[in-house]
């Protein structure tokens, strides 16, 4: 059973955190401008598709795909690379 301390204590935290909460919705723009330098999320349905299928949610970086272009019947300039990154340059 809690003590009056410890209800009074776990009260005010949680007062505490829903006015951060408030202090950080209130002022969105500046927080995405502190995190991201621009004041917007730039996001469309396909770069979520991207990001979450694709990239694994930004854990993947595709350098799996070097090891399909070691091959010596591979051009020069495709050979030891990144597929997934020639593919985005082009």
């Amino acid at each position: 059973m809690l003590n009056f301390v410890e209800a009074v204590e776990q009260i005010a935290i949680m007062c505490l955190f829903f006015l951060v909460v408030i202090c950080l919705w209130t002022h969105r723009a500046k927080v995405l401008v502190l995190f991201t330098g621009d004041d917007r999320l730039h996001c469309t349905g396909l770069d979520c598709v991207w990001w979450t299928l694709c990239r694994c949610c930004g854990l993947c970086d595709h350098e799996w795909t070097r090891c399909l272009t070691r091959s010596s019947c591979c051009p020069d300039q495709v050979r030891e690379r990144n597929l997934v990154r020639l593919v985005g340059r082009i």
